[in-house]
């Protein structure tokens, strides 16, 4: 681990979060480059800089993130999910799922359980692939065993707590110039 991936790793997350957010459907509230008014609310959202973003994802996330997990491709992803969805249930996940494919598939499960998956599911499958490609630096496949029935089943089981294999298959885009997460 190197300050240049750190950096290059937090301004990686910050292009992925965007700008600045107020969706009433997001539980973290106004949002700036992902850092959410929930997460800080002693920060003013509206005026925050990149280079705060960027020192808040190195402090916060990434740093304890690299202490924990060895090698820059399962660290960007651990990284990438703690900015997402907390520091705790990141480590929780990777302590069970120490590899590319385990990690990615609890990641997509979690995701398809959420209430919201409906309205942002489908850029959270881009922001997986996305993240998985920045890690690989190249087109990266990947398939794993995780629900193949119809969406609505397995949604009615997520929030059920039953659980099922779903397919998730990364796959190089036709153009060759991204990856294609199909979820089944």
């Amino acid at each position: 681990m190197t300050d240049s991936f750190e950096r290059d790793l937090a301004l990686f997350i910050v292009e992925l979060e965007g700008g600045y957010v107020n969706h009433p459907s997001d539980p973290g509230g106004e949002t700036k480059y992902g850092i959410s008014k929930r997460a800080y609310p002693d920060l003013d959202i509206a005026n925050l800089t990149v280079e705060d973003a960027c020192k808040i994802y190195e402090r916060d996330y990434i740093n304890p993130v690299c202490n924990v997990v060895q090698g820059e491709r399962l660290q960007a992803l651990v990284s990438d999910a703690a900015v997402n969805h907390g520091l705790s249930r990141a480590l929780e996940w990777f302590a069970v799922n120490p590899t590319v494919e385990l990690f990615t598939a609890q990641r997509v499960r979690f995701y398809i359980g959420l209430s919201t998956f409906a309205e942002f599911g489908k850029g959270w499958m881009k922001r997986v692939a996305r993240v998985l490609e920045w890690a690989h630096d190249r087109p990266f496949h990947v398939i794993v065993a995780v629900d193949n029935r119809p969406l609505g089943p397995r949604l009615a089981g997520a929030s059920a707590g039953v659980e099922h294999s779903l397919h998730v298959n990364l796959r190089p885009m036709a153009d060759k110039k991204g990856l294609k997460l199909d979820v089944a």
